[in-house]
């Protein structure tokens, strides 16, 4: 029995710890679930997110990550405070480092700066966004591009720079193409930085296109937001029939209450300017409880409401309160420039221009710095290779005209030897082997073909003609049976004695035999000078290697 309560006691132990160790256990789950819910029904995300009780410890590290960017994301869309959401810079910090999912990394950067945004640091905000950017680039997700592209014209915008929105938010319409409802909200904020830039008709034109596209989807969200933004539109041109209709019709489709304050600003500045003081003056008190009892943190509106008001009770003679409106209008911009000097997002955002900009030109004078140091290589190459072919054709020119020359020395020996005939054998045998060689022929043949103006290689091309032709063997066989009818013998002793001479080694010993200096060899066995003193220096290492026959030596 007390075995059994010890075991027991055991088990329950482990399994407390197992439990303290994971608390949740169907927290990845949870996490699944609500990641598939939260572009579609962001408030059911928040519902399961909001179950995970103790998400570090139930969660493995890359799934508490993927939770951090989460709830931030939920939070965000269902307008929750995120401003003590810091937790998602480790996220950020995690998924910068070699991750491999490029849309959470974009989510990461992109939630990272809104809170930065909310926590009004502009500059850091910026910073982030343009990295989102660049992740969103990556992932080639056209839906991240443009939520980052449209919050970077929203920022800009909360710092009074309408042109670079502007350019913004049409960028990310164009990301939004295929996607009715985002494209919808693109158009109104494209139209709003018109009305800002002074350019109504281009205005008009974004706006009733939004509220085209919204009619089509049956949003009444948006057909609110754009029926607004014309009726603000039409009252800057003085419509106000116009205006007073679409206000109306913006003000009977809306269900958010935050925007209240907006559309009582909206009435009263339209009634005013109508001539309804009545109407102006109803909707300026429903304005006034509606400031002091609203948390309104748009600073821009709330410096609209301040001036309309201190104007407005300025006109009904009510200076105390006019000067009490004015100073905290005062105020309000005073914030307003505070925080657009401290915070200048322009800076950060030009900054990063010119970053990309460099980064485009160093990209482009990378390619062309390669390209022209190969173009450079090629060139050199090219004259180094012109130069060498030029180098070996001078010298094969000087060495045909060696020859050339050296065939005329024969030339004139030969005849020579005719002149004064001699019984001498060994004269005798190199006489009749130029005959056969049929130098003096040649010569004369070289004479008449080569010109001074000729190039080295129809040089080369005539000597070879004319001295080697196409039956060179031939001419060989035909100087060789001289030999043999004048030595008998000679040449099958010298084969039997030195089995190892080469084809060219027996020729060069042949006619070193018959008296022809190592020149006339070369040009007889169209070799170079070079090539005979060597193949003679061979032929002596063998010579001396077979042990006999030591004069034969005396020939070479």
């Amino acid at each position: 029995m007390e075995r059994i309560f010890h075991i027991t006691f055991i088990c329950f132990g482990l399994s407390y710890l197992l439990a303290c160790n994971n608390p949740q256990p169907e927290a990845s789950d949870l996490l699944e679930e609500a990641e598939r819910l939260i572009e579609v029904y962001p408030d059911s995300a928040m519902l399961l997110i909001d179950s995970l009780f103790y998400p570090e410890k139930s969660l493995n590290h890359e799934n508490y990550m993927r939770f951090l960017v989460r709830q931030v994301q939920a939070k965000y869309k269902v307008n929750r405070p995120i401003v003590e959401d810091t937790l998602i810079f480790q996220a950020r910090d995690h998924y910068s480092t070699g991750s491999k999912d490029p849309q959470l990394t974009t989510l990461a950067w992109f939630y990272s700066g809104c809170v930065h945004r909310k926590r009004r640091e502009y500059k850091q905000a910026m910073d982030h966004f343009q990295s989102a950017a660049e992740y969103a680039k990556k992932a080639n997700d056209t839906n991240l591009q443009g939520l980052v592209q449209y919050n970077i014209g929203s920022l800009l915008t909360e710092q009074g720079l309408h042109q670079q929105a502007l350019d913004q938010y049409k960028i990310a319409a164009q990301f939004y193409h295929s996607i009715p409802d985002k494209k919808t909200q693109c158009f109104s904020a494209i139209g709003r930085m018109y009305s800002l830039l002074q350019q109504p008709d281009s205005a008009f034109k974004y706006f009733h296109e939004g509220l085209e596209i919204a009619q089509s989807t049956g949003r009444n969200d948006l057909q609110s937001l754009l029926a607004q933004n014309l009726s603000v539109a039409y009252t800057n041109e003085k419509q106000y029939d116009n205006a007073e209709l679409y206000l109306q019709k913006a003000f009977s489709l809306n269900n958010d209450s935050s925007r209240l304050s907006r559309y009582y600003l909206n009435f009263a500045k339209l009634y005013s300017g109508m001539g309804r003081p009545d109407s102006a003056l109803l909707y300026s008190e429903k304005l006034k409880q509606c400031i002091d009892s609203c948390k309104i943190t748009d600073n821009n509106l709330k410096a609209s409401i301040y001036h309309f008001l201190a104007s407005s009770e300025k006109a009904n003679g009510n200076f105390n309160s006019a000067f009490d409106y004015q100073d905290k209008y005062t105020n309000v911009v005073e914030d307003i420039t505070k925080e657009r000097l401290q915070q200048s997002v322009y800076e950060v955002q030009q900054k990063y221009n010119f970053e990309l900009q460099q980064k485009q030109f160093d990209d482009k004078f990378t390619k062309a710095e390669r390209f022209i140091t190969l173009l450079i290589i090629v060139i050199l190459m090219g004259a180094l290779t012109f130069s060498l072919y030029t180098f070996k054709q001078r010298k094969k020119h000087i060495l045909a005209l060696q020859k050339i020359n050296i065939l005329r020395n024969m030339a004139d020996d030969l005849k020579r030897l005719h002149s004064n005939y001699e019984s001498d054998t060994d004269r005798k045998i190199r006489r009749l082997m130029m005959d056969k060689f049929d130098t003096v022929k040649k010569v004369a043949l070289l004479n008449n073909s080569i010109k001074e103006d000729d190039s080295p290689q129809k040089v080369l091309d005539k000597l070879n003609e004319i001295v080697y032709g196409k039956n060179f063997e031939e001419e060989w066989l035909a100087i060789f049976r001289v030999f043999n009818e004048i030595n008998p013998g000679v040449s099958e002793d010298i084969q039997h004695q030195y089995a190892k001479f080469s084809n060219n080694e027996f020729r060069i010993f042949i006619l070193s035999y018959a008296k022809f200096s190592p020149n006339e060899i070369a040009v007889v066995l169209n070799l170079t000078y070079n090539t005979v003193l060597t193949l003679r220096s061979s032929i002596r290492k063998k010579i001396k290697m077979n042990g006999s026959r030591p004069h034969d030596l005396l020939y070479l």
